[in-house]
């Protein structure tokens, strides 16, 4: 009996090749190209929509979003895969200056870690739901506390290596201005994001996790084809 559960233990290493061959699995599924392809759609429309600049460098929006949910249902290597062709074809539709690769690879490497952090993550319901708005709220932050820390985590990864980082980089190479002059407005802009974006990513996958889990590409998966097996199999 020790030996059968020593077996189907996996390391941590292991487990995190085999989600990186599972997200990658994904894109042989024709639900996949469906559903990247109406979150590309949305995405389009959120940029025209709802994207401003507040500095000539500096642009805030919801366009991102919909990247989110292809990390969220289809993990790191869709995401980034879906960041890159994303940020090519916004800027094919709507040229917003000279191209430049190196947002092109900072939009594929946010995809990688959120794709990271968010792929088959789960929002639990509250075991207890309080009585006044407060206490529901402090349970389900409870019952989430862990996947909450890893929203947070992704934030800090992207805000800061990437936004920080990598963009501020590549704005001073297009714009010819020194690195440390663009870093303040970048930080406070990206250090107010975090929280505001954890509240929004993690509102915005507990409200698709109902979702979700009709459109896994793994149709075991799916509550209504596994009622139907069930039916034939009686």
């Amino acid at each position: 009996m020790q030996n059968a559960t020593t077996k189907t233990k996996q390391s941590p290493i292991r487990r995190f090749v085999q989600m990186y061959i599972d997200s990658a699995l994904e894109m042989k599924y024709l639900i996949t190209i469906c559903l990247c392809a109406m979150m590309a759609a949305l995405s389009i429309v959120l940029s025209y929509t709802t994207s401003f600049y507040i500095t000539p460098t500096i642009k805030i929006g919801f366009s991102g979003l919909p990247n989110r949910l292809v990390d969220y249902m289809f993990g790191p290597v869709v995401g980034c895969l879906f960041g890159g062709i994303m940020d090519v074809l916004k800027f094919l539709i709507k040229p917003d200056g000279a191209f430049f690769f190196g947002y092109t690879l900072t939009a594929m490497l946010g995809g990688l870690i959120y794709g990271t952090f968010f792929y088959r993550l789960q929002i639990k319901e509250p075991l207890q739901k309080g009585s006044s708005r407060k206490e529901t709220l402090i349970n389900w932050i409870k019952a989430n506390i862990s996947s909450i820390l890893l929203i947070l985590t992704a934030e800090i990864l992207v805000k800061v290596f990437l936004n920080i980082g990598l963009n501020t980089l590549w704005s001073s190479m297009m714009s010819g201005k020194a690195w440390i002059a663009l870093i303040p407005t970048r930080l406070v802009k990206n250090l107010i994001q975090i929280p505001v974006d954890t509240v929004l990513h993690f509102c915005l996958l507990k409200m698709f996790q109902q979702f979700r889990r009709y459109l896994l590409p793994n149709g075991k998966s799916r509550p209504i084809i596994r009622k139907q097996s069930e039916k034939t199999a009686k």
